[in-house]
């Protein structure tokens, strides 16, 4: 007679299933597992956003300055008007004199560069137009034709000569450098994944091409 405890069923006395501790550290430590991963997946997602928004904000800050400076910096003659918030300046485009103009409004954050006065039929008032501040975009809004919109962003825009002073209303030339001095309303976002309004400012120095000499 074979000795009891010994034999084929005796593994099957020693087996045993989880307690109750065992089970709810186990659920405890898969919890941890889960909301740590479901941490790191939440900020990935926020880096994603931040860094999306981060570009589209910088895209359209570098069109608004770069087109503006690109503008400036092939015109002869500028002068800014602040309580009408236009910045006009004379430029060429191949065919001849173009005047434009940088009109900046301030109840849409919004800066839009505009031929000036091209109403005209032969162009004969331009040059006057060009100096009178109350031929103004409100006003005259058939003397400013197609436009092209530099960003809805801009809080303010400010231009400023190389000595430190705001461009005049009287015409600056004779390759004067301009500083264009820009606010930009961005967006920032937060680790919750919220937005909040930010505000950048950007600065660029031109300068003014110089008229050629008139021959004697």
């Amino acid at each position: 007679m074979r000795p009891r405890g010994n034999g084929a069923d005796a593994p099957l006395r020693n087996e045993r299933g989880l307690t109750l501790v065992e089970l709810l550290a186990a659920v405890a430590i898969s919890a941890m597992i889960l909301a740590v991963a479901t941490l790191v997946l939440a900020n990935l997602s926020h880096l994603f956003s931040s860094n999306a928004q981060r570009y589209k904000d910088d895209s359209a800050i570098k069109l608004t300055m770069n087109t503006l400076a690109a503008e400036l910096s092939n015109s002869t003659r500028v002068a800014f008007y602040p309580d009408i918030g236009e910045l006009r300046f004379l430029t060429g485009d191949g065919e001849g004199v173009v005047y434009k103009v940088a009109v900046f409004d301030a109840s849409a954050s919004r800066l839009t560069i505009y031929r000036f006065s091209e109403a005209d039929d032969d162009g004969t008032n331009d040059g006057a137009h060009f100096e009178d501040e109350t031929k103004s975009f409100a006003l005259h809004p058939a003397l400013y034709t197609s436009p092209v919109r530099l960003g809805d962003n801009v809080t303010s825009v400010a231009y400023f000569l190389s000595n430190g002073n705001p461009v005049p209303a009287e015409p600056v030339e004779n390759g004067e450098r301009i500083e264009i001095v820009a606010a930009f309303e961005t967006e920032r976002v937060k680790v919750s994944g919220a937005t909040e309004p930010n505000i950048e400012e950007r600065r660029r120095t031109v300068k003014l091409l110089a008229e050629p000499a008139a021959e004697p």
